[in-house]
């Protein structure tokens, strides 16, 4: 496992909902759906949930098109990847 990820995933719930969004989306995508599988149901909802680039539009807007691309629009596998793996935690928990 990651180090770097693992110490974010001890701070994740101190972060705030946008802030979350943004670091999520400045991993690329096999950190981040290995730094997914560290997190608690609700938060991994919650990623879920924002899972779309434009869930941060107003960090987004105005910055430079090299600074946008410092951003990860995760494939839609990923997405659903994200979705079974949600699903399958719940089915576990019930």
């Amino acid at each position: 496992m990651d180090a770097a990820l693992a110490e974010l995933a001890k701070t994740w719930t101190k972060l705030p909902a946008l802030d979350k969004l943004v670091a999520f989306k400045r991993l690329d995508a096999p950190r981040a759906l290995e730094f997914y599988t560290l997190l608690p149901f609700n938060e991994k909802y919650f990623l879920l949930c924002g899972f779309p680039l434009q869930s941060i539009a107003p960090v987004l807007e105005g910055l430079p098109l090299g600074q946008r691309r410092r951003f990860v629009s995760l494939p839609r596998e990923f997405y659903e990847r994200m979705f079974r793996q949600l699903v399958a935690e719940r089915a576990e928990a019930s």
